[in-house]
């Protein structure tokens, strides 16, 4: 059981990840919400079995699913947090490794959040376990404050508009980003006036199509690296924040961050294509032209006047500490039972992570070439360090001879060795044959463990 003095780590892929998005808005906003010290970030690099509880988010490692059951066997909560969709589009094939990561990880783990109501729906029916919806936490907000920023902000000339845009410049998997700036162009132009916009963005990100949108847009553009105080700046003075969604699942289940932090600095927003902030509609604008014809009227949806009202929507979405207190809930979900030790049984190609945590016993098939990174290595004769001898039924320890024990005992064929067939069904059918035989052996050398079968899957 858990206590007030219990420590939870956020595992998260990367130390630069704590500086994104996900890391500063939703993971850093609950670490500050919750107790102090009940919560933290920590990365695969760092993980080590010194807290109490664990949560896994955007580990996309082959091995991350292993590492979660394998602290589960070590009697830890595990759970798994997820705010972005790389799964529910089915039909999709490029979505595949991360399916089946997905139910790897639900395998494993206690329990599963999430940060919206449309990705619980979307994933329920791949997911073992009902996800529990933790959403983004909202800035606490001094209305005053906002009031203020609102009061100080120039009152915006509707035939010289300046437009705002922030956000990551693209995405290996999905069109959003700058394309999605680019496919709302049109709306710029609609509005007689010379009009600009400031884009701050990841410029690393931005491919020469998405260069090309931009030069081609129908107003000029500012370019400029994202920096905090660049978009703190850029909500302070641009005239409205601009904020295109498109209908795809990956854009449709995002949460309402970047509309409230704009909002939260006194900004405008417009939001163009599908609904996502709906939630918010009594403080943004659904078209360009609505926007220019309140700056023209002297009157904006977001005044001063109505900052009671607004705190009051963010407090029913997303009350930060409520959010914290329901995140640890569901990580200290516990309601299972003890669960066997875990052994992996690696790919030809999966690598292993840089991490501080003791890794369960390692299995790779067929013989190495140079220094073996495995506790065993399955083959005609199969070859195990010490630490995997120990963890044999003792009768088969009694077998063994010189860090050696032939398949055969086992009553099961060795994996089939040689090179890949050329063909590539061939190599195909080779490799379901080698794997098959492989974990039909791992199983019988360790009984007692689940064994766990670790691929890249198409994964980055």
């Amino acid at each position: 059981m858990l206590t007030a003095s219990s420590r939870t780590a956020i595992v998260i892929p990367s130390e630069e990840f704590a500086a994104r998005a996900g890391g500063t808005i939703r993971y850093q906003r609950l670490i500050d919400a919750a107790p102090p010290g009940a919560l933290r970030m920590v990365s695969l690099r760092d993980l080590d079995e010194s807290d109490d509880a664990y949560i896994f988010s955007k580990v996309y490692h082959p091995i991350a699913p292993a590492l979660a059951a394998h602290l589960a066997a070590r009697g830890k909560p595990v759970s798994l947090d997820i705010f972005d969709d790389y799964f529910s589009e089915e039909d999709d094939v490029r979505l595949a490794g991360y399916r089946r990561w997905l139910s790897q990880m639900s395998a494993h783990v206690n329990a599963i959040t999430v940060s919206t109501d449309a990705l619980a729906t979307r994933l329920s029916p791949l997911c073992r376990q009902t996800p529990r919806v933790v959403p983004d936490p909202q800035p606490s907000i001094a209305p005053g404050g906002v009031a203020s920023a609102l009061a100080q902000h120039p009152a915006p000339d509707p035939r010289r508009l300046h437009f705002g845009w922030f956000g990551m410049a693209s995405n290996p998997l999905f069109p959003v980003g700058l394309r999605d700036l680019a496919a709302c162009a049109g709306a710029l132009g609609s509005v007689p006036g010379n009009h600009r916009i400031t884009v701050l963005t990841n410029l690393s990100g931005a491919d020469d199509s998405a260069l090309a949108a931009m030069a081609s847009m129908p107003v000029p553009v500012t370019l400029l690296p994202w920096t905090q105080h660049a978009q703190d700046d850029l909500i302070a003075k641009a005239d409205a924040i601009l904020l295109p969604v498109n209908a795809q699942n990956f854009s449709t289940a995002k949460s309402l961050n970047r509309a409230v932090t704009a909002l939260v600095g006194g900004a405008q927003v417009i939001s163009l294509g599908a609904p996502l902030y709906a939630a918010l509609d009594r403080f943004i604008y659904r078209s360009v032209s609505a926007f220019a014809a309140d700056a023209a009227r002297g009157r904006l949806r977001h005044n001063p006047e109505r900052i009671a009202e607004f705190a009051n929507v963010l407090l029913q979405h997303a009350g930060a500490e409520a959010a914290a207190a329901t995140f640890l809930e569901a990580a200290a979900t516990s309601g299972v039972s003890k669960r066997p030790p875990v052994a992996i049984l690696l790919g030809r190609a999966t690598p292993l992570p840089e991490t501080k945590l003791a890794l369960p016993l390692l299995i790779r098939a067929g013989l190495n070439r140079g220094p073996c990174d495995a506790d065993v290595t399955l083959g005609p004769k199969i070859r195990l360090n010490e630490r995997a001898i120990s963890a044999l039924p003792r009768a088969l320890r009694r077998k063994v001879r010189h860090g050696e024990l032939a398949a055969k005992a086992l009553g099961l064929p060795a994996p089939p060795p040689g090179e890949l067939p050329r063909n590539p069904m061939r190599a195909h059918l080779h490799l379901s044959a080698r794997r098959g035989a492989a974990e039909r052996l791992a199983q019988a050398l360790l009984p007692d463990h689940v064994i766990m079968f670790a691929d890249h899957g198409g994964l980055p």
